[in-house]
């Protein structure tokens, strides 16, 4: 192709310049945009794998709370009062107090139960605190029997603690009574917790995180649809590290929260990331107890890292990162030093992104 002058030519071959230069550009912006398309989809990833965990943790309490249930029912005293020895049978009944007697060298009480005279309670060391109050005449008025639910050891003639029993004090008892030694049954009760209260607890605080990390996986896909806001001056002031970590230890971790929601929406808006949503991390924090922080400050350094790459400025901190976090599960100490590396590294990306695109200090 022939130029009618050099000036004619040199035009050409800016503008051929200009063209390629656009041309990398859009591959770029491409290139970035699937870049952040995958960085959305292992988020979206993390988080349903997360909420399935949950899921299933939680309900694999169904299955203790389910066992406990059809342990812990209710015996029907006629058969405490044939059972064999160590039945460790669960039964209610109200212990006849104004027929109990001591017994043996450690001042332990034996009270039969009004509802069955063949059934002795033997109240022991590790006799229930309330029944053992009653007994002492410290919490129940006389004449006011409570039913209760008993759980312990049946033992039959001749076994401790039947033997334990003051032989003449026995007799009496069966004379009155019109028993014999064979039909007694003598329950070592035993204070007992049932822990199925703690496994509902355990089920409801899990069922309630699961919702929120399904309710959280939506609200990612939605969100990070939208575009993501321009930064603003604000957005390039820096903080420092010392006072952000003293704030976190004054505050009991307090302020770390707010810390993480206003840095994570500060550096969504100067790497243009998608992924960052602060309110999403927000509340994952709050419903993995923490945990959730862990991963938003490796990723908010991974951002962090890609874009000094993109102005120049080669970066691996986020190696670091990872170190820190996994070594704060074995020492605590580490993530006082991670925050302090994090908000490092922030000021990094804002100190080169002022200097590259020439941003006046706020």
């Amino acid at each position: 192709m022939g130029y009618r002058n050099e000036t004619e030519h040199l035009r050409h071959r800016v503008a051929q310049l200009e063209g390629q230069l656009e041309t990398i550009k859009g591959q770029r912006a491409l290139g970035r945009e699937a870049s952040f398309a995958a960085k959305v989809r292992r988020q979206t990833v993390i988080i349903a794998v997360l909420a399935l965990f949950v899921s299933g943790g939680s309900a694999f309490c169904v299955l203790p709370i389910v066992a406990l249930g059809l342990e812990n029912r209710p015996v029907d005293l006629a058969d405490v009062a044939v059972a064999s020895t160590y039945a460790r049978p669960v039964f209610r009944g109200t212990a006849n107090v104004d027929e109990a007697f001591r017994t043996g060298d450690y001042g332990d009480t034996v009270i039969p139960l009004r509802e069955d005279a063949r059934i002795l309670l033997f109240c022991g060391y590790d006799c229930p605190y309330e029944l053992g109050q009653e007994v002492n005449g410290y919490r129940v008025p006389a004449g006011a029997p409570i039913e209760r639910t008993f759980r312990g050891t049946v033992a039959i003639d001749g076994e401790y603690p039947f033997s334990g029993i003051d032989p003449a004090r026995l007799e009496d008892y069966l004379l009155r009574h019109g028993l014999s030694r064979a039909e007694i049954r003598v329950v070592e009760v035993e204070s007992y917790e049932d822990p199925t209260v703690g496994f509902w607890v355990i089920l409801c605080m899990g069922a309630f995180a699961a919702l929120c990390m399904w309710g959280t996986l939506l609200w990612h896909r939605r969100a990070s649809r939208g575009e993501v806001p321009l930064p603003t001056g604000e957005d390039f002031a820096t903080k420092d590290p010392g006072m952000t970590l003293l704030l976190t230890i004054v505050t009991c971790r307090v302020y770390e929260l707010i810390w993480l929601f206003t840095s994570t929406g500060q550096i969504r808006r100067i790497t243009g990331r998608p992924d960052l949503n602060p309110a999403i991390d927000l509340v994952l924090t709050l419903a993995t107890g923490g945990l959730w922080g862990l991963w938003v400050f490796y990723r908010n350094v991974e951002a962090v890292d890609e874009a000094l790459v993109d102005v120049g400025a080669y970066s691996s901190e986020r190696n670091t990162i990872l170190g820190l976090a996994l070594g704060s599960f074995l020492c605590g100490v580490l993530h006082w030093v991670l925050i302090f590396k994090v908000q490092e590294a922030y000021n990094r990306l804002i100190l080169e992104k002022m200097t590259v695109d020439d941003i006046p200090e706020p």
